[in-house]
Parts: C-alpha cells; sequence; structure tokens
C-alpha cells in the first residue's frame, strides 16, 4: 500500500472516530466540508458573476491580489475617471514589517491587477507612483496615498495575464521535484520584468546556490520563531476558526497553509492551534519546500526602502505569478530573508543575512526585496479569504 493511500486512509479512520462521537455538528459548524466557500471568498465569483460598472471594475480585481500575510493593507478611493490607492497601515505586520516594505510590495500586486484590467475594460491608463522612503507606521496610522490611476479610453489588446486574475492562488505544498522548469519557460518569465529597476535572479534545483538559498531560508524562519515579537505578530494574523475567517475576511487560513487535504478536516476539529504550533508546522513546512522546488528565486533592486521602488516590485511579481498560473506552474513567496534584513536594521545590528543575500546576487548594488520558489504542482490549492469591495472604500 502507497503511503499517500495509508495517510488517507488513516486520516478517514480519524474522521470516522470523530463523526461517530458526535463530531458532526463540529464538522460543519467548522467548515470542515464548506473549504473555500462562504462570505469569506465571495470576491473570487464575484469576478465571474456580478461584475462591477466602471472603475469599480478593476477594484474588483485589485481585491484578488497577492498580499503579505492576507493583510489585504488597500484603500480605494474611486470617481469616474481616476482610483486612488491608499495603504491601510492599520493592517501592518509589526516587527514582521517595521518599514512597511511588504505591504507596499502587495499594493503593488493590486495596481498591477487594475493596470490589467483597465486595459481589458477598454481604458488608457497613466499610473503614478508616490515617491519617498519607506518608514515604520505612526502610532495612530492614517491612510497614507501611495498611487493615481488615471483614466481615459483606450483601444489596447488585453493582456493573456488578465484571464489569471481570478485563477491565481497561493500554492504553499511541496512541489514536484522531478519535474524541472525548462530555461525556455524560465526565459519568458525573465522577459516579464520590464523594470530597470527591478532585477530578477532564478537557481535551479542542483545548483550551489539553490541550496544556499534553501538552507538560509530555513535559517532565517529559525530565526523569525526565536524573535518573540516576529513571531507574535505573525500569529495574531492567523485565523483559527471558520466563524473568524467568515467574518474577518483577512489572514492565513488553514485551507490555503499547505496542510494535506487528508488532515485539513481533523485539525479543523481540533482545539486552537497554539503560537508554538503554528511555529513548529511553519519550520517544518518550510524544510520540506526548499528541497521540494524546482526553482528558488529572489528580486532585487537598489534601494530596499524607496516607496516607488517597492510598489514596482508588487507589480513585478504579480506578473510573475499571473504568468506561471497560465503556465500551470505553482509559486510562493518565501520572504523570510528579507524580513530579517528589516529586523537587523530595526534593531541596529550587523546583518549577516544581508551579506549572505549580497553573495547570491553577486552585486551588493542590488538588494533583495522578494524571494520566491517554483515548480509543477502536486496538489491543488484553495483561494484565501478576502473583505468585499465595500470594506475598502473611502
Amino acid at each position: 500500500m502507497s503511503m499517500n493511500r495509508r495517510r488517507f486512509l488513516q486520516g478517514m479512520g480519524a474522521v470516522t472516530v470523530l463523526v461517530v462521537g458526535g463530531g458532526v455538528y463540529r464538522a460543519v459548524d467548522q467548515g470542515v466540508f464548506a473549504a473555500g466557500r462562504g462570505p469569506a471568498y465571495a470576491a473570487w465569483t464575484d469576478w465571474r458573476t456580478t461584475a462591477e460598472e466602471g472603475p469599480l471594475r478593476l477594484v474588483q480585481a485589485a481585491i484578488l491580489a497577492a498580499n503579505p500575510h492576507n493583510t489585504q493593507p488597500w484603500l480605494f478611493q474611486v470617481t469616474e475617471d481616476q482610483i486612488d490607492l491608499f495603504a491601510d497601515a492599520s493592517r501592518h505586520l509589526g516587527a514582521m514589517d517595521p518599514y512597511l516594505r511588504e505591504m507596499h510590495i502587495g499594493l503593488g500586486c493590486a495596481l498591477e491587477n487594475m493596470r490589467l484590467s483597465a486595459v481589458a475594460a477598454g481604458y488608457a491608463v497613466d499610473l503614478t507612483l508616490a515617491d519617498g522612503e519607506l518608514h515604520p507606521p505612526t502610532a495612530t496610522p492614517e491612510p497614507a496615498h501611495v498611487a493615481t490611476l488615471r483614466l481615459t479610453s483606450g483601444a489596447g489588446e488585453p493582456n493573456p495575464l488578465y484571464a489569471a486574475i481570478p485563477l491565481r492562488h497561493t500554492n504553499r505544498y511541496n512541489y514536484d521535484r522531478t519535474r524541472a522548469v525548462a530555461q525556455p519557460l524560465l526565459d519568458e518569465m525573465a522577459a516579464l520584468v520590464d523594470d530597470d529597476a527591478v532585477r530578477l535572479l532564478t537557481y535551479t534545483g542542483g545548483e550551489e546556490t539553490f541550496q544556499r538559498m534553501a538552507d538560509a531560508t530555513v535559517a532565517a524562519t529559525e530565526a523569525i520563531i526565536a524573535d518573540h515579537e516576529m513571531a507574535h505578530d505573525s500569529y495574531r494574523w492567523i485565523d483559527q476558526t471558520w466563524q473568524e475567517v467568515q467574518t474577518e475576511k483577512d489572514g492565513p487560513y488553514i485551507d490555503t497553509a499547505g496542510v494535506p487535504s487528508y488532515l485539513r478536516g481533523i485539525v479543523k476539529l481540533l482545539p486552537s492551534t497554539s503560537q508554538q504550533q503554528v511555529d513548529a508546522g511553519w519550520l517544518s513546512s518550510t524544510r520540506s519546500t526548499m528541497q521540494n522546488s524546482a526553482v528558488l528565486g529572489l528580486l532585487a533592486v537598489p534601494d530596499l526602502y524607496d516607496k516607488a521602488g517597492a510598489l514596482r516590485v508588487g507589480q513585478t511579481w504579480q506578473r510573475l505569478h499571473l504568468w506561471a498560473t497560465l503556465n500551470a506552474l505553482a509559486m510562493q513567496p518565501i520572504n523570510q530573508l528579507p524580513e530579517v534584513v528589516d529586523r537587523d536594521r530595526q534593531l541596529r545590528r550587523t546583518s549577516a543575512t544581508a551579506t549572505l543575500l549580497a553573495e547570491l546576487t553577486g552585486d551588493a548594488a542590488w538588494r533583495p526585496t522578494f524571494a520566491f520558489r517554483l515548480g509543477y504542482p502536486i496538489n491543488e490549492v484553495l483561494p484565501s479569504a478576502r473583505r468585499p469591495i465595500e470594506d475598502v472604500l473611502i
């Protein structure tokens, strides 16, 4: 009997015991039979079934964008011919993102979805990004303007990436380690990086640099877990119950954590998971996924804390992930390394992690601000929760 089949049968046996023991009500209550459904996930189907008119259609696309820890740190002000994007700094990640660098990368992802959707809707787009340096949030953060999209009539051809917007999801499972990503595909991906201020670096399985990055990512995960403030600020965003995810409509949840399907239902029936349990699971998963990826990659910039630069990196990442979706490839951000660099800067300590990243790039002038893994998927993935449009308009 195969290991996968044995695990499945073991999982089913555990579920049977729980159900016979009176667990049916709790199973329903905890969404065991409704993964990826309910109000928290309506935004993914609204895209297809209840399209908004005019510029609001672009916001429908924006809220489906990638973003750090599913914090969805965006607010939108919409008129007939303009959309202004604001950073909702109240949704920051604390010590995990002390300079709001990752937040602005997520906002750039939303911008790219809007740009692609604008062309598909018959608009020409004039995009203006806020400039300046990234800073820590204030004690009482207010929405901060980061970009303006001015819309006029246009007749451009929709980008094929547009069709992937409602299909793109982060895949945190192991990837097929027996399948390499062919060089022509990697070249095609590299061509999507059309900004001279963003550099893409990729490392394929078997290369020394691949293993160095994999090992360093595990070490960075251990460092974050050992840092009480960082670990706490990450853990507080996790949704523990089905009711919580349906109410809050944000944050990580078990359905998208890369937990095998035969275990997900069991985990939902158990009591809330402690921070120590979450940390241990994250570290174990990181060790496994680093060795079950075809490609590891970095996006680097000249200045880690340039606001417009972070937004452009987000636009780039969104394009890469949409492209991967169209090519039946899986992707996952693995940003522990840049997060540790931020924390080192915040605590004013020498950063061995920054030194290692400079060695990986081979050029100290280019500083990695985003890391990811790529490969062929083994498991299908579920969508993450999204707040509806009415919750993000100002």
